[in-house]
């Protein structure tokens, strides 16, 4: 079959190569993800991993959470966590995450608020197992300098404005 492009088809693939060309320009301009943009995400992948974890862990243990002094060694056969630190500390520093420990050993269904009960959040306290009633989270900003990541009892991560911080969420 021989037939001639018609001009609205000639500028049409015109302006998919200019529209093609104009993407390229602008995306090459991006660049690689800042290194403390994965870092923030790498945590909040972190702490959302541990509050999967533990929702199994409730699940077979009659709908509680792990108790407060073994958290993390309750939790880790759970979920893929066997090299779990927060991604802003350095190497060999500490796991960086703690267990609210109001909510020591609890029943899922007790917890009034869940989508506003932190579970697991960053925190001063470096050892494996730490826990405390939310005290321990960095007054000074661990990420960016600009908030901490709070992984919460309903299963949901995000970051959370330090008292100390001014611009984040």
């Amino acid at each position: 079959m021989n037939r001639q492009i018609s001009v609205l088809e000639a500028a049409a693939v015109i302006v998919v190569v200019l529209a093609i060309l104009a993407a390229s320009t602008v995306f090459r301009n991006i660049g690689p993800v800042p290194l403390h943009v994965a870092k923030s995400a790498a945590c909040m992948s972190n702490l959302k991993q541990l509050a999967l974890a533990a929702d199994s862990y409730a699940g077979d243990n009659d709908g509680r959470l792990p108790p407060r002094d073994k958290w993390l060694d309750e939790v880790v056969p759970y979920g893929n966590l066997k090299h779990l630190q927060c991604p802003e500390l350095k190497e060999g520093e500490g796991v960086g995450y703690a267990f609210n420990s109001r909510l020591d050993s609890a029943k899922r269904t007790a917890i009034s608020s869940p989508a506003r009960t932190p579970l697991f959040y960053d925190s001063t306290n470096l050892a494996r197992n730490a826990s405390d009633p939310v005290t321990s989270l960095p007054r000074k900003p661990r990420h960016q300098g600009r908030f901490n990541i709070v992984a919460f009892a309903d299963g949901h991560a995000r970051s959370v404005r330090s008292p100390q911080s001014k611009s984040a969420d």
